[in-house]
């Protein structure tokens, strides 16, 4: 008799104590809560996981999404500034987890290469793979804004141009227009978060 009821006690513990635990969770919402516009701004620096000690460093600045706009992050990626680690550098913060209030419309997978700008023309290429044409339209803007945001954050970078197997490809720009030319901020500055 004796077993039973201190068998019958540890079950009760332990349901006491599960039911304590559970009630020390986050309290849950009946719907999700929008961050607005105001409550999102630069993230401050967040250090890569991947740069070896001792490794000369910047600050990059990179471009991720938050409700719909274009948001600039900053962070630590290997110095000097340029096309490839941003671009690695972007890809980089998808893998290793994008900060709570972003997410990222390209994955990395969409980009096969990408070539430095040379400094009198200012134009950096970027050749997207046959994924890229596997977004949806609106994913596919935010994704070349992000693209653009964040090399023309290069100082050599003032605008990109697309292509696909080395040829040039019409992208659409913020408004939905297809261009085969080189893009700027300009034609995606309606998606760029005001600071």
């Amino acid at each position: 008799m004796t077993r039973r009821f201190g068998h019958l006690s540890m079950h009760w513990a332990v349901a006491v104590v599960l039911v304590a635990i559970a009630g020390c969770g986050v309290p849950t919402q009946k719907s999700p809560t929008r961050l607005s516009d105001n409550d999102v701004r630069v993230v401050s620096p967040v250090p890569s996981t991947t740069i070896p000690v001792g490794t000369p460093t910047d600050l990059y600045r990179l471009c991720l999404v938050s409700g719909g706009r274009i948001v600039t992050i900053v962070r630590e990626l290997p110095a000097p500034l340029s096309v490839r680690r941003a671009l690695e550098g972007l890809v980089d913060v998808v893998r290793s987890g994008v900060p709570v209030g972003f997410r990222s419309a390209i994955t990395g997978a969409e980009i096969t290469r990408a070539e430095e700008a040379v400094p009198a023309i200012g134009i950096a290429r970027v050749d997207l793979s046959a994924d890229f044409a596997g977004i949806s339209p609106g994913e596919q803007i935010l994704a070349l804004a992000q693209v653009v945001c964040t090399l023309t954050n290069v100082p050599a970078v003032q605008q990109v141009r697309f292509t696909l197997g080395g040829d040039p490809v019409d992208i659409p720009r913020a408004d939905g227009s297809l261009t085969s030319e080189p893009v700027s901020r300009r034609d995606y500055r309606s998606l760029f978060q005001p600071v």
